[in-house]
């Protein structure tokens, strides 16, 4: 079993890369960093500062599931969020160059769509979904509530959203490549979403792991 004992270094949020060529961890030094290592061995196959956050930070990791990239999310409250992937190449490890990288206030990274060809994004009542790698945006949709995550397959997203409260009880339908709605119905009560694989939909509760026929949501 290989061993990962870094020095002077903690470590926040990991993830696999494409196919598991690359174990991508964000850690901390003197600054943010991203670390690409060795799947098998966990040897070390470069480092690229992500610079500096303000606290308090929340990192998290997105993992896309065509590119083997680092991506972490970084949300600083009213400081902004930063979304920041870095490549490993023959010339080295760099951070990609992105419309998200730069500090923002506004939009979320809940996931990429099954193919990776889209990024979804969200803000306080709208959906977004954006081109990969650029993060350039295409229509935005506007929610018929407040948005709770989101998960997409090829061909469709989900958005729970909360019409009442601060709890989803509703979940929208969006197609893609074009982003319109196609659809709308109540969302399980104590569920989150997890994942949407082609046509069906994956929620989870305190206790199981459930999977449902996009249909079978109730959706019209």
């Amino acid at each position: 079993m290989a061993e990962w004992k870094p020095e002077d270094t903690l470590a926040h949020r990991l993830h696999w890369g494409a196919e598991g060529k690359t174990l991508w961890v964000m850690a901390e030094e003197d600054s943010a960093v991203v670390i690409a290592h060795d799947p098998e061995t966990l040897a070390e196959r470069g480092r690229r500062s992500i610079g500096s956050f303000p606290p308090p930070a929340f990192p998290s990791a997105l993992s896309h599931p065509k590119d083997d990239v680092g991506c972490f999310q970084v949300a600083c409250g009213q400081d902004g969020i930063w979304l920041k992937c870095v490549e490993h190449g023959a010339k080295g490890t760099k951070v990609r160059a992105q419309k998200l990288s730069a500090v923002h206030h506004e939009w979320l990274v809940h996931g990429f769509a099954e193919d990776g060809m889209a990024v979804l994004t969200t803000n306080a009542t709208k959906l977004l979904v954006r081109d990969w790698p650029t993060m350039a945006p295409r229509k935005g949709k506007v929610l018929a509530g407040t948005p709770h995550g989101a998960a997409g397959s090829a061909r469709w997203v989900i958005v729970p959203v909360a019409t009442v409260g601060n709890v989803a009880d509703r979940f929208e339908v969006f197609r893609l490549p074009d982003g319109e709605k196609v659809g709308m119905g109540p969302f399980p009560e104590g569920h989150r979403l997890l994942d949407v694989l082609g046509d069906l939909v994956v929620t989870v509760t305190a206790s199981d792991i459930h999977v449902w026929a996009l249909d079978g949501l109730g959706g019209s």
